[in-house]
């Protein structure tokens, strides 16, 4: 979005609120298919922005789903069963019962534990079941199991499920492609000597490579430089010719196509620092490695077409509406002069921001939430929520709601 689009958008419409432009989430997924090796599949990890999930599903090859509530948004979807892997490193008896019902044999399931498998072993049994089900390994981290667990697992005979292959993640914002590299020859050498040693038969990897957005540092390379890529292809063209091999990805794949709007409601100078009071703040937004507004992320300002933009830029702190110290967008940053009514633009926002701040704090309002293409416009996906009512006692909402009719 350019910024008559966005001015366009702000217009009569209450700030902060959201936009997510679909144009570049298409853009994004379709780089990425052309940066990788041929073959390689793309899962969506649809924790990063669930609002995007619906447009991702038909874009990539899978979703992952790492909780109840989301494979509740992915069935009310009616995404194909056969793109979701249902993850999650709890996964309680009861829900697994449901989603089993839910998605059945075609979706693909992970066990992060020999208890978790066998958990998902007996309800398959129970509903008579066969499932695609991949073992992950873990790190080191409480996530998945270590190698010797993985080959005991492995090593016994299972009804109703079938070990398809492993899954692998260790962390976001990796910074180079060494760490990539590493771990893709040690998971793919690990399934190798699996396969060749006591006959299994993996067949799959599910791996999150946790690509680096820097969101303070803009870099003109796409995720990685040409020789990385280079690098990294030449070693899944090895992997590929053995496994099917799917990357996992939430922020690559969405921190670019989001923008969140905030307007400036009052500007002040404490001890010669001038502050700049938004209608958001660190409840709405939220940028992987940010400080206290310590680091400048993509920025856009909008002023009303009456203001006289040529005025010199001055260092401004702008701060959220949250009643704490920590509520801060940016500290002392270079902005045009600032007053009530002009809006910040926040972008890169597509990952995780609206779903990592602490929505419910100071109980203020949920924002709205929008889609913008260049082909559809704008289109509304959430309306502005109240969210007090989630802060107080049933009990008490209704004591409230008998009153007012009371008094009608």
């Amino acid at each position: 979005m350019n910024n008559i689009e966005l001015m366009d958008a702000v217009k009569k419409r209450e700030t902060p609120f959201y936009i997510y432009d679909t144009d570049v989430l298409e853009e994004t997924v379709e780089s990425l298919y052309r940066k990788l090796f041929p073959g390689v599949r793309l899962c969506f990890a649809m924790k990063a922005n669930p609002f995007l999930t619906g447009i991702a599903a038909g874009l990539t090859d899978r979703i992952e789903v790492c909780s109840f509530g989301e494979s509740r948004i992915v069935k009310e979807l009616g995404i194909d069963r056969r793109k979701v892997l249902i993850s999650g490193v709890l996964k309680k008896k009861e829900d697994m019962e449901r989603e089993i019902s839910d998605f059945g044999g075609e979706a693909l399931y992970t066990a992060e534990s020999a208890a978790q498998f066998q958990l998902l072993q007996q309800a398959a049994a129970r509903q008579k079941k066969h499932l695609s089900v991949l073992l992950r390994l873990t790190n080191g981290s409480q996530f998945g199991m270590d190698a010797f667990e993985i080959e005991d697992v492995l090593s016994r005979r299972y009804t109703n499920v079938e070990v398809v292959g492993l899954h692998y993640f260790t962390g976001t914002q990796k910074r180079n492609a060494d760490c990539i590299l590493k771990e893709l020859a040690a998971v793919s050498g690990f399934m190798d000597r699996e396969n060749a040693s006591h006959g299994h038969k993996l067949r799959m990897l599910e791996y999150g490579p946790g690509f680096r957005i820097d969101y303070f540092q803009p870099k003109e390379d796409f995720i990685l430089p040409d020789t990385d890529w280079e690098r990294l292809n030449a070693l899944l063209s090895d992997i590929c010719s053995r496994y099917q091999v799917t990357f996992e990805m939430g922020r690559a794949l969405t921190a670019d196509c989001g923008y969140y709007l905030t307007r400036v409601c009052d500007v002040k100078q404490n001890k010669d620092t001038n502050y700049a009071i938004v209608d958001g703040g660190i409840h709405q937004l939220n940028y992987d490695g940010q400080i206290r507004g310590m680091y400048m992320p993509q920025v856009s300002f909008l002023q009303p077409s009456d203001r006289d933009t040529a005025k010199e830029k001055r260092k401004w702190t702008v701060c959220g509406s949250l009643c704490t110290t920590n509520d801060v967008l940016l500290q002392q940053q270079e902005l045009p002069d600032l007053s009530p009514g002009d809006v910040l633009v926040f972008k890169q926002t597509g990952a995780y921001s609206i779903m990592e701040g602490m929505s419910l704090f100071l109980s203020h309002e949920l924002p709205a939430v929008y889609f913008f293409s260049g082909q559809e416009g704008l289109r509304l996906l959430r309306k502005r929520q109240e969210s007090y009512s989630f802060n107080m006692p049933r009990t008490v909402v209704q004591e409230m709601e008998n009153f007012k009719a009371a008094l009608a």
